[in-house]
């Protein structure tokens, strides 16, 4: 909670922001509102839930839970979760890293973070890819796969997310994110060669969209490879890296 009061005070009508995200249901038969569920998703990581059930178990129907979210928010009720799951399959990326970047740019405007600078004007930036959604069952063309021990072929989806954190580690703050998936000119694409094309799209999308911030680039040895490292350096931004012997010779 301390987080969103925080949030509020910063950017006061950070609220409003997500009436912008796209709804292409017909609203007439929605009972869920795009606003109340993305606003509910906010509040299950901000309040560190292990899973979107845990949290819908505890908090729907919870008359309680509603009156404290109400001050935030007028709430009928928590989606259960599998209108969570299909409300939120239709937001895009481009549509959350856009709110991202209005909240990053109040936060830079009113120098908020400066202290936290890595040598007092780098911002350190760390990459690494998440998991997104997995099945045996359910896929599609942008579906990256991998066949396990059992002959099962598994479909999955990722992200790569760009976090600002400090020197002490004690706070990591979305900047934006950048699918991984399967390219459809692509038939099949290994997990790192996934990842890497992601971590080239992304460094450019991060050039485009804060031109004057200056980054430092946590990454670990995944990233470190050539081609990665010179996009950064073209941008003369830093960048700190793990790297093996057996797998980065180029870089060691």
């Amino acid at each position: 909670m301390k987080i969103l009061k925080f949030t509020s005070q910063l950017l006061p009508n950070w609220l409003s922001e997500l009436d912008q995200v796209p709804d292409g249901r017909l609203q007439s038969r929605c009972k869920y509102s795009m606003k109340e569920t993305l606003f509910s998703g906010t509040m299950m990581f901000s309040l560190r839930y292990r899973s979107l059930r845990s949290f819908t178990l505890e908090h729907r129907g919870n008359e309680l839970s509603l009156d404290n979210f109400s001050c935030f928010i007028s709430l009928s009720d928590i989606p259960d979760e599998d209108s969570f799951r299909y409300i939120l399959e239709s937001v895009t990326t481009d549509s959350v890293n856009l709110i991202l970047k209005k909240i990053h740019q109040r936060l830079e405007r009113q120098k908020i973070l400066d202290a936290e600078k890595f040598f007092g004007s780098l911002d350190l930036l760390s990459l690494d890819g998440t998991g997104q959604l997995s099945s045996c069952k359910v896929n599609c063309e942008f579906c990256l796969t991998r066949n396990s021990s059992d002959g099962r072929t598994h479909f999955m989806h990722g992200q790569l997310l760009a976090s600002l954190t400090n020197q002490s580690g004690k706070y990591s703050m979305p900047l934006q994110f950048e699918p991984i998936q399967k390219d459809s000119t692509q038939t099949q694409y290994s997990k790192n060669d996934c990842e890497l094309n992601a971590a080239k799209r992304l460094l450019q999308k991060l050039r485009t969209e804060f031109p004057k911030r200056n980054f430092c680039i946590l990454a670990d040895n995944l990233l470190a490879v050539d081609p990665i490292l010179s996009v950064i350096e073209s941008f003369s931004w830093k960048y700190i890296v793990t790297a093996k012997p057996d797998r980065n010779k180029e870089v060691l």
